[in-house]
């Protein structure tokens, strides 16, 4: 895990909207965060967007903590 939320929000740990973490799918990891190594959108925060907004940023590929 990085030292800031600023440094989760860009590699994509956390949501950059709504700040929470991301969920490793691979159960046999050591860590139970999952990077996506760029900024992303968790899937409750990308329900609330609208179709603009969505042009504007990308939805994450895991479920949150």
């Amino acid at each position: 895990m990085s030292d800031t939320v600023a440094e989760d929000i860009l590699d994509g740990t956390c949501c950059q909207l709504c700040g929470c973490y991301f969920e490793n799918p691979d159960g046999d990891s050591n860590s139970i965060l999952y990077s996506h190594e760029y900024p992303v959108t968790c899937w409750e925060c990308w329900e609330e967007l609208s179709k603009e907004d969505k042009k504007e940023h990308q939805r994450a590929t895991t479920k949150t903590i």
